[in-house]
């Protein structure tokens, strides 16, 4: 029989790349009933928010914006990209490579799956952890490292930015503005089979792996197709902030619905879910598990 040895594959995660549409589902439902328990049947009732273009076109979707994530409660710090970190070094491929694109106006470069989550992917930026969140609107151009992202809903104070700066605060002359706020995001990007790895079709164990974090919760991912439920514990993990999963964790898919066809295409959609409009943001990095004839 011949000996098999434990491949690993990253091949994806969440950057400047994906679309992505929020919504606020607090307002008119959520809030009411102060609960998110449900919110799979309500989903589709709410309607995406629009984004403003710098064409000056508005439209329900942009590319993924860029997001410190410091979120915290009663003034605790209650999450850090270190705790998806520790998933990556025990698996050994913190420092594996994978192609990723910071922000629209740069170029995708290969970048060490640990370093995904600096300011521009530079791990010398420890002090500017990052996800990426609600979708891009104008681009202002603030000198500072802005503490949501450019949807301009929520800003950080010095004393709470990476940078020491205010970010659009001062730019905006506003704490925050209501109309932008977003409590849910979908993020969508399609690819083709080139991008994931040769498994032989007789290969006797095969599985995805998601290395998750979010400001709240990611609690499903859709394959092509297929919604594959992925929050840990009880799902929906909704109704209480408390029940919201902060730190990283992850997520493993048997039945994952990949086609490794030449010529096809694999379209994933991340759910990201936030009990507060203020910490919204999220990283997925998609891996496949799989064993190989030495």
């Amino acid at each position: 029989m011949p000996f098999m040895t434990l491949k690993r594959y990253p091949f994806l995660s969440i950057d400047s790349r994906w679309v992505a549409k929020s919504k606020w589902l607090w307002d008119e439902w959520a809030g009411p009933r102060e609960t998110y328990s449900g919110y799979i049947d309500y989903w589709d009732l709410v309607p995406w928010q629009s984004v403003a273009f710098d064409d000056g076109k508005t439209r329900d979707y942009n590319n993924a914006a860029r997001a410190q994530y410091l979120p915290s409660y009663a003034g605790a710090l209650i999450g850090a990209v270190g705790d998806i970190i520790e998933y990556l070094e025990r698996d050994h491929i913190d420092t594996r490579t994978i192609e990723a694109r910071y922000a629209g106006d740069t170029s995708p470069e290969n970048v060490a799956l640990r370093d995904l989550f600096f300011r521009f992917y530079n791990p010398a930026h420890s002090e500017c952890p990052i996800v990426y969140s609600r979708p891009m609107t104008y681009t202002f151009g603030a000198k500072g490292h802005i503490g949501d992202n450019s949807h301009q809903a929520f800003f950080v104070r010095a004393d709470e930015s990476c940078d020491g700066t205010e970010g659009f605060r001062a730019e905006l002359g506003v704490n925050f503005r209501r109309e932008f706020f977003a409590d849910a995001i979908h993020y969508f990007r399609t690819f083709p089979a080139s991008f994931l790895p040769k498994i032989p079709d007789a290969t006797p164990y095969q599985r995805l792996v998601c290395y998750i974090i979010g400001a709240g919760s990611v609690p499903r991912i859709c394959i092509n197709g297929v919604w594959k439920v992925v929050s840990p514990g009880v799902f929906p993990a909704y109704g209480n902030p408390y029940n919201f999963v902060y730190r990283g964790y992850k997520a493993v898919i048997i039945d994952h619905g990949l086609r490794f066809g030449e010529g096809e295409l694999n379209e994933i959609i991340v759910e990201h879910v936030s009990p507060r409009p203020e910490d919204l943001g999220a990283q997925v990095i998609f891996s496949l598990e799989y064993f190989e004839e030495a």
